[in-house]
């Protein structure tokens, strides 16, 4: 065992390379640890330095292994907003309030009740699951931060009703191999555009390090169902945006690596 403070007790669960987070991103406390081969881990807020060592658990500390290489602070998503924001439109409805887990509307007939979000067949709240930017990007960090059941996430399924009124297109794809950062990732994505009138484009992206266990989606514009199957423990960036009208269509429409390129540009990973 190993003693932070008198408030937090450490425990070794098991040998592997751990990963400090910033503050502000996992946790909010300060962090020193002393690894049994004598080696002082010190916290540090600057950066997310990596240290070989142990996997450990604390309540009311979560320090995570973290090998995929994906943004897991809050500034990240902000740089990620700042890039494309102008590009994005702003639900109308407030997704930081408490219990807040659908979209009835959004503003210009984005949903007729849509947005919900499903971990492992359970209906989730958005402030459990999301980090929300601007009304504009809503963020989930799966088996990484705060969901929780961060530990045995095998499903992570969108759904419920769209506004397109069955006009428009979806586009969608499953373990797409692209190069972001110098990074080899994979990312799956889901896109209903060009809906009734002026609808705002519907987007999901899933990035992650191995490819997922299955991936598939609704077809019909109306329907907003789409389910990542994911391998138990691995982590995966899930992003949530709207487009500014309904020729704002982000992923696999024109360039997806290009559209990659531009989201996580200034992007510093881990």
């Amino acid at each position: 065992m190993y003693e932070h403070n008198p408030q937090i007790t450490l425990e070794v669960v098991d040998k592997v390379d751990i990963i400090i987070p910033p503050k502000g991103a996992d946790r909010n406390v300060d962090v020193e640890l002393i690894l049994d081969n004598g080696v002082r881990v010190k916290d540090k807020t600057t950066d997310t330095p990596l240290y070989g060592g142990h996997i450990i658990k604390a309540e009311g500390v979560h320090l995570v292994n973290n090998p995929v290489g994906l943004p897991n602070a809050s500034n990240e998503f902000s740089t990620i907003l700042g890039n494309i924001g102008d590009k994005l439109y702003s639900i109308t409805e407030d997704l930081h309030a408490q219990g807040v887990n659908r979209i009835g509307d959004g503003g210009r007939d984005v949903y007729d009740n849509g947005n919900y979000v499903y971990i492992n067949g359970t209906n989730q709240a958005y402030q459990d699951v999301y980090e929300v930017l601007d009304q504009k990007l809503m963020v989930a960090n799966i088996n990484f931060s705060k969901l929780p059941l961060a530990n045995n996430v095998t499903e992570f399924k969108i759904d419920g009703y769209n506004g397109a009124d069955n006009s428009g297109g979806v586009t969608g794809d499953t373990n797409v191999s692209v190069l972001i950062n110098g990074h080899n990732l994979y990312v799956s994505y889901k896109v209903v555009h060009n809906g009734s009138g002026n609808d705002p484009t519907i987007n999901h992206l899933v990035l992650t390090k191995t490819p997922l266990v299955s991936h598939s989606f609704a077809s019909n514009t109306d329907n907003d169902q789409d389910i990542y199957t994911i391998e138990n423990g691995q982590e995966a960036l899930a992003l949530i945006y709207w487009g500014t009208n309904t020729g704002d269509v982000y992923l696999g429409y024109d360039n997806l690596q290009d559209m990659l390129n531009a989201m996580f540009a200034s992007v510093s990973f881990i």
